[in-house]
């Protein structure tokens, strides 16, 4: 049965309830980052191969591309209170099996198997966001929730800058008691269900969002968007520490890029999203178009293979080739209002599905050709990216048919 409408929560609820969405979305993204930073350590310890980082990851992120378009659904009718807390206790247990994983092939299985986790938290925390009423504070949740991702890669960083020459085992015990930790947030969590005590997501010459017969094409054409960058954005956090090596940089230096891409990536997410709220729906894609052409200037540089530009490529992919996902849900959301998770799920699923081809394809090239072309064939992924976008923005912003410039019904 769908969910009785419920009373417009307080500031502090809101605040309490995004702390929650947060904290989920940060236990369930971490895992692929955290193994791609301390797989140096691992193959010492048990073997863990280039191929078989980008197998996990891989694996990862399909099960998260199968498994969110059917949770979106599910969000949808039923709500996100019991999904983001049975994602998270799926986190604490996955880290705990990597921990405890005897050899390389368990870690991948283990990565394979936390994708179902990270399927549910993503349409689940959009969802918490959709019901916030005021327009910029909703479009600024977007960014902070969906910086929980770069701070993954910040907390990866740090675990790599600390247990560089320490244990790795600890160092995921440490991690997945965090996961545990944030079942507390998880509890301010409460379920509402689409278009119940749900506002209106539209924004200035939105007019309710976009016209139901473009909405598919959108949709569609958004989560193709989401594959291509994602596709070489799921590469930066995966292969930018062996990079790093591989091009002779120090594990401290690497350690230091990571941490400062990272808070790069959080900046830009939270203030493109939170700039976006001023802007139309169709200005929000096209801040998308923007930030993806202007990550694959920062993936090509990461392929020149000179220190400083790996440097420079590192901070400018971070921040744009994997700034965009704050402004990119919003797009969506204010797009189909009253199908936001749903539509989430979907573009989500693109998304996850890039994640998923990324890896593997970035760990053929490089066993094949090296580091420096699988960089530029990331950044060539981001470019395509770009020119999606472009056609989404299209669908929302093309003249509208006669019947409906005039006001009339169809007969």
């Amino acid at each position: 049965m769908p969910l009785a409408p419920t009373t417009p929560p307080t500031a502090a609820r809101v605040r309490q309830r995004l702390s929650g969405a947060v904290a989920a979305m940060v236990s369930a993204a971490v895992p692929p980052f955290l193994v791609a930073v301390l797989a140096v350590q691992i193959d010492r310890d048990v073997g863990f191969s280039t191929v078989q980082l980008g197998g996990g990851v891989a694996a990862y992120f399909f099960v998260s591309a199968l498994g969110s378009p059917w949770a979106g659904r599910l969000v949808g009718r039923y709500g996100a209170a019991r999904p983001l807390r049975v994602a998270t206790l799926g986190c604490t247990v996955g880290l705990l099996s990597v921990a405890a994983a005897p050899a390389g092939w368990t870690v991948v299985v283990s990565l394979a198997l936390l994708g179902a986790a990270n399927a549910a938290s993503q349409p689940a925390a959009t969802h918490v966001i959709t019901g916030i009423e005021l327009a910029r504070t909703r479009a600024t949740a977007f960014g902070l929730v969906q910086s929980s991702i770069p701070a993954t890669t910040l907390l990866a960083g740090v675990v790599l800058a600390a247990f560089q020459d320490g244990s790795w085992r600890l160092a995921v015990v440490l991690v997945a008691a965090l996961t545990l930790a944030a079942q507390l947030p998880l509890t301010w969590v409460r379920d509402t269900a689409d278009g119940v005590a749900t506002p209106a997501t539209a924004g200035p010459g939105d007019g309710g969002g976009i016209e139901e017969d473009r909405g598919r094409s959108f949709v569609g054409l958004m989560a193709a968007t989401g594959f291509f960058v994602s596709l070489a954005s799921t590469c930066l956090p995966s292969f930018l520490v062996v990079t790093g090596l591989l091009y002779g940089l120090s594990p401290t230096v690497v350690a230091a890029v990571q941490i400062a891409g990272s808070l790069t990536s959080i900046l830009v997410r939270v203030v493109a999203a939170s700039t976006g709220a001023s802007m139309s729906g169709a200005g929000n894609v096209a801040g998308v178009v923007l930030l993806a052409s202007a990550g694959a200037l920062g993936f090509g540089l990461l392929s020149t293979g000179n220190d400083a530009a790996f440097v420079a490529g590192a901070l400018l992919a971070y921040g744009c080739g994997w700034g965009w996902s704050g402004l990119f849900n919003l797009s969506v959301t204010r797009a189909r209002p009253h199908r936001a998770a749903a539509s989430t799920g979907v573009t989500q699923g693109g998304i996850f599905l890039g994640g998923s081809v990324g890896p593997l394809a970035f760990a053929a090239v490089v066993h094949g050709a090296g580091t420096q072309l699988a960089w530029a064939l990331a950044a060539t992924a981001a470019l395509v990216a770009a020119a999606c976008a472009l056609g989404a923005r299209h669908q929302w912003t093309r003249p509208r048919g006669l019947v409906h410039r005039l006001g009339e019904e169809p007969t």
